[in-house]
């Protein structure tokens, strides 16, 4: 009967110690993930009114006012009319107030309605650190999903995941 190979013992000797030390790995990459993020955030992050901001915010916007899960009639009519119509233009269009939508999944607008209920309205620079916590996170745990089977494979995947452009912007 065969049995099973022990993580430990499959692992490369010289990979050893990710196993032995896979939670003190697990938050220096933690760390660097989110030093990397930060970084960039530092560098790219002019203010909270250049960013420019589209359904998920301008729902969050309105929930935190009191206007429920909605988006203006401007913004609704751009969305859904003005951005596909190129050379007609709508006659006549509602342009004041506001409509409930079913646009989006309510999820993320509901926690970016948190962040600007907590730390206040267009307050980009908090839910880009929110962001970059969630990024490192994620890479933190492909890490700790690989670590026992492919030590190696999950320090190399974790520090590229780090890294990789489209995961930190």
């Amino acid at each position: 009967m065969l049995e099973k190979p022990n993580s430990e013992l499959a692992a490369a000797p010289r990979f050893s110690w990710i196993l032995r030390e896979s939670k003190k790995v697990a938050l220096g990459i933690f760390v660097f993930a989110l030093l990397v993020r930060l970084l960039v955030l530092g560098l790219i992050f002019k203010s909270n009114d250049t960013v420019l901001y589209y359904d998920d915010a301008k729902i969050a916007l309105n929930l935190i006012s009191g206007n429920g899960y909605s988006i203006s009639y401007e913004y609704r009519n751009w969305l859904f009319y003005e951005s596909i119509l190129r050379k007609e233009q709508l006659r006549n269009p509602v342009t004041v107030g506001i409509r409930t939508t079913a646009v989006k999944q309510p999820a993320y607008p509901l926690v970016l309605a948190g962040l600007f209920y907590c730390f206040g309205p267009k307050n980009f620079f908090a839910v880009f650190l929110f962001q970059a916590i969630l990024a490192s996170l994620t890479v933190t745990l492909l890490f700790l999903a690989l670590t026992k089977r492919f030590p190696f494979l999950a320090l190399a995947s974790a520090f590229g995941t780090s890294v990789y452009p489209p995961m930190v912007f």
